[in-house]
C-alpha cells in the first residue's frame, strides 16, 4: 500500500482494482455506483493524485458501473499517527455531499481500513443524501 500511496506506484492500480471488483462480485453486492474517500486538496497536490480515487475509478470500470465524485472533505488533521482510540471517531461534517446522488447502492473505496471511523463518517454523508446501501472495499486493514 505504501508504494501506491507514497511512492507513485500507479502501476499497481489495475491489479488491485481487479482484486477488489472480484471481491465485490463474490460477495454478491448489487452496486450501482462507486465513489472513493476524498482526501484534502493539499495531499492531492503533494502526491499528484488521490490513491483511493484512482482505485475507485478502476474498480468502477471493472464492475461496469459509473464512478461518481460526489463527496467533499473538510480539513481534519491526518489520523495516521494518532492512537487507535483517538482515531475511532471523526467529527460530524468532515465529509459532505457535493451533489445529489443519482444512484442508491454505493461502493465506497479506500486504501486502508484502520478503525472504521472514516467509513462510518462517509456512510453517514451518503445515507443523508439518500443512499440505501453502502458497502466498503479496501486494499488493506491495519491493526492498532
Amino acid at each position: 500500500m505504501r508504494t501506491l500511496k507514497f511512492r507513485g506506484g500507479r502501476a499497481l492500480v489495475p491489479l488491485l482494482a481487479r482484486a477488489l471488483a472480484d471481491g465485490v462480485r463474490d460477495a454478491g453486492w448489487d452496486v450501482q455506483a462507486v465513489t472513493a474517500v476524498p482526501t484534502t486538496w493539499w495531499r492531492v497536490w503533494r502526491r499528484g493524485y488521490n490513491d483511493a480515487e484512482l482505485l475507485g475509478w478502476a474498480v468502477a470500470r471493472e464492475l461496469g458501473v459509473p464512478y461518481r465524485r460526489v463527496l467533499g472533505r473538510r480539513y481534519f488533521r491526518s489520523q495516521t499517527r494518532r492512537r487507535a482510540d483517538l482515531r475511532a471517531s471523526l467529527p460530524a461534517g468532515v465529509f459532505f455531499l457535493r451533489r445529489e446522488l443519482p444512484e442508491r447502492r454505493w461502493l465506497l473505496v479506500d486504501d486502508v481500513w484502520t478503525t472504521g471511523a472514516t467509513f462510518r463518517a462517509v456512510e453517514r454523508a451518503l445515507r443523508a443524501g439518500g443512499a440505501e446501501a453502502v458497502w466498503g472495499a479496501v486494499i488493506a486493514a491495519r491493526s492498532s
